[in-house]
């Protein structure tokens, strides 16, 4: 990359990956949150350039989804324990022209899991402030995804930097953090994605904002922060029965 970053969010179309905001530190109290927008193209992604054209705020931890024909950054902290509620989006046209929308979701939040479904889109718990994490379930119609409601959905427990994967009709949620690594994993379905309950079996050991692929009839977890460390190289597998 061009500069240091995490905690931005990626995004594909059919020439480039864009790569939004994050942070360039990871210091109590640091100001390194980013606006920028890097970008390489799909025929050598290792080929990274700052493209000049940023985002409308200084944000990380995000979260990013894809309705109808824009691309939407959800939430996000614009600086170190400070909370948003904006709503940024770009047209799929040209993901380097970001607005500000000016509207907001109903709490300031940031970490939560999102999920685009037929009707609605939502965001899964997520941390509201300095150690307040939350079980809520927020959504919006696809039809209006900046009119957000708080739902009275509930998650099991109050949880922030998880992982969500989809394994045919049925949700995960895998691990996550709401002031320890948690090894839970969670479940609930496309068809009522307000109702969840604990699945049979847990991970290995807790793990939170970990990435997940799914190859070959396995679920890859990959990297993640663990009780022993910020961040790992430890790659878990397994599978997700519906």
């Amino acid at each position: 990359l061009p500069g240091p970053s995490h905690s931005g969010q990626l995004y594909m179309d059919a020439t480039y990956i864009y790569l939004f905001g994050g942070r360039s530190g990871e210091t109590a109290g640091d100001t390194t949150y980013l606006n920028t927008i890097y970008r390489a193209p799909i025929s050598n992604p290792a080929a990274w350039v700052n493209t000049g054209s940023v985002l409308p705020g200084k944000v990380a931890y995000a979260s990013l989804v894809e309705v109808g024909s824009y691309i939407y950054l959800l939430g996000g902290s614009p600086s170190y324990e400070v909370y948003d509620n904006n709503i940024y989006r770009a047209p799929i046209s040209n993901p380097l022209a970001w607005v500000d929308t000016g509207a907001s979701l109903p709490a300031n939040i940031t970490t939560s899991q999102a999920l685009v479904t037929s009707d609605y889109v939502y965001l899964f718990g997520g941390r509201t402030g300095t150690g307040v994490y939350t079980n809520i379930i927020y959504r919006a119609p696809i039809a209006t995804p900046t009119v957000w409601t708080a739902t009275a959905g509930r998650l099991p427990v109050t949880l922030s930097f998880s992982t969500l994967e989809v394994v045919g009709d049925t949700i995960y949620l895998l691990g996550g953090y709401n002031g320890s690594s948690l090894a839970t994993i969670y479940k609930s379905t496309l068809a009522d994605p307000l109702t969840w309950s604990v699945a049979a079996g847990t991970l290995p050991a807790g793990l939170d904002s970990s990435q997940a692929e799914v190859i070959g009839g396995y679920v890859y977890l990959m990297s993640g922060g663990n009780a022993s460390a910020w961040a790992t190289q430890l790659v878990y597998r397994g599978t997700l029965t519906p």
